[in-house]
């Protein structure tokens, strides 16, 4: 059976449509014998890839990504039953190909690294994935002397994350309070190494204390699913 292989690299900070063939990706990747890099147009946070599969093939992409970015995909192709199934750095199957969820799905990376998504279809079909990693801008949240807690607020969009970054040491706690507009405001908040300690599908939301497992930056990010005023308060 002939297997056509494409690989796409999205890479998030700047982006845009230049397709080339990357030796150290290719290196990355062994198994991978071509690849082909997509990169975001400037000031652009998505971008579309489309093809054409054959019976029972599939097709590969891959994207670089950092912990607590959320990634949302939109697929469409004519042919029943194909899909697609995203695979985080480490191995594990965040998305399949069987989930019901496939013509529009939002998930939050819980790792940096490259994350790999496979397209496959039963049958022949053109198909169209449009992959979307909002830009965010980073902003420290820092405490006047003598002072534990510190409050940001702002206005929040869909796909338009705000994020905050504030440093902390091992054992230490965290409380987070967040108050919004909208009662799909949310938070994640990940440690220094990548590993997600809360994400928007936690159900607390509005008052949370956890206890840091590492000394380092944490990475804070409010994002919503309507535009939406909200304050935030941390105190360390």
């Amino acid at each position: 059976m002939r297997r056509s292989v494409l690989t796409a690299a999205v890479v998030t900070s700047l982006a845009a449509a230049v397709v080339g063939v990357s030796a150290s990706a290719a290196t990355a990747a062994p198994t991978i014998p071509s690849q082909r890099v997509v990169h975001f147009a400037k000031g652009k946070d998505a971008a579309t890839l489309t093809g054409h599969l054959t019976d029972h093939g599939d097709v590969r992409y891959a994207f670089d990504a950092r912990a607590g970015q959320s990634a949302n995909l939109r697929f469409a192709a004519a042919a029943q039953g194909s899909g697609w199934t995203l695979i985080g750095p480490t191995g594990p199957v965040v998305h399949e190909a069987a989930d019901a969820q496939q013509k529009n799905w939002t998930y939050e990376l819980p790792e940096t690294g490259r994350y790999y998504v496979d397209v496959v279809s039963p049958t022949a079909t053109d198909y169209s994935l449009r992959l979307t990693i909002p830009r965010t801008a980073q902003r420290a949240i820092t405490f006047v002397k003598g002072q534990r807690s510190a409050t940001v607020a702002g206005i929040v969009k869909p796909r338009h994350d705000d994020r905050y970054t504030f440093k902390a040491t091992k054992g230490q706690k965290a409380d987070i309070q967040l108050t919004g507009e909208a009662k799909t405001v949310a938070f994640t908040l990940v440690a220094p190494d990548g590993t997600p300690l809360h994400t928007t599908r936690t159900e607390q939301q509005r008052d949370v204390t956890i206890t840091l497992p590492r000394s380092g930056t944490y990475v804070l990010t409010v994002s919503s699913a309507e535009r939406t005023g909200y304050e935030l308060a941390l105190t360390i």
